[in-house]
């Protein structure tokens, strides 16, 4: 065990490392070594965004263009040629015999983008509770 914190620790024995950064690591490392999770001011803001929505499945009718989805984890089976798109979240660009989705940095296809069956999505909502306290910011 003490071999692996000294590992972990290394990497900021470097000169280049900010006092602050090692001070950091130690912090972090020191909760998960005790069970306790990382305080929630040291979480990134895509891990705060994420608490603050939450995935609901789509049902007909309840998307719009703009708005964002995420395919289902098993929607399509493995064996499937769609199923490299289990689990990606895009925008819904169009609303044509299904949902057509749009992914960011997705260099799988051309056009105008996938689509999908409403059964085969999940949107985004928001906590209410956190959302609330986000737009207080």
């Amino acid at each position: 065990m003490t071999r692996l914190v000294e590992d972990v620790l290394a990497v900021f024995t470097d000169d280049d490392i900010e006092v602050e950064d090692a001070g950091l690591a130690c912090l972090i490392l020191s909760n998960l070594l005790v069970g306790k999770s990382i305080p929630q001011d040291l979480w990134t803001e895509e891990k705060r965004a994420e608490l603050a929505y939450r995935w609901v499945p789509v049902m007909p009718r309840s998307v719009n263009p703009g708005d964002v989805v995420r395919v289902k984890e098993d929607a399509y089976a493995p064996t499937s040629k769609m199923a490299r798109h289990n689990g990606m979240t895009g925008t819904v660009v169009a609303l044509r015999r299904g949902v057509v989705v749009s992914y960011t940095g997705f260099a799988g296809g051309s056009g105008l983008g996938v689509t999908h069956p409403p059964a085969a999505l999940e949107r985004r909502v928001p906590v209410p509770h956190l959302a609330s306290d986000r737009s207080s910011r």
